[in-house]
């Protein structure tokens, strides 16, 4: 007959190369959504290393905390695990340099401690702080500053 219709096979073979590079396409936008990201997220880390500090009695704790997540980018890039959660303490980011010992708005004798955590499915940084009796984070465990 000579008909110019596509057979069965035809659109089978159709539908899964398209449903392949439709497949394809979508890994390589996540990975270059998550590397802009990444890229973002050092500039800003560097452009907060290069403001000047503010007054800690200026600062609400959740500026604070953000400041800390910011800074803990860089710890991150070089030390992370295959867990979908990465933690790591204020008291190592210091030790490493990363950032300056933490004090509680109120009371700048009151030392805090805490932990950061890289939740990496959601390329998320969240501080968790304890500072005595005076602050403490909501979800704050004391058990992540032991880990």
């Amino acid at each position: 007959m000579g008909s110019r219709a596509f057979g069965t096979t035809e659109v089978i073979a159709f539908l899964f190369v398209f449903a392949l590079s439709l497949t394809i396409v979508m890994i390589f936008t996540n990975q270059l959504k998550k590397e802009v990201r990444f890229v973002q997220l050092n500039y800003l880390s560097s452009q907060a290393d290069e403001m000047p500090k503010p007054e800690l009695d200026e600062e609400s704790y959740d500026s604070l905390e953000e400041s800390i997540a910011m800074k803990s980018i860089s710890y991150f890039s070089h030390n992370t695990t295959d867990n979908p959660i990465d933690y790591v303490t204020i008291q190592k980011l210091i030790q490493n340099g990363y950032i300056d010992n933490v004090y509680a708005i109120e009371d700048s004798k009151v030392e805090c401690s805490g932990y950061v955590a890289f939740i990496k499915d959601y390329d998320d940084y969240k501080t968790y702080l304890y500072c005595d009796n005076l602050y403490k984070t909501k979800g704050y465990e004391v058990l992540k500053e032991i880990e």
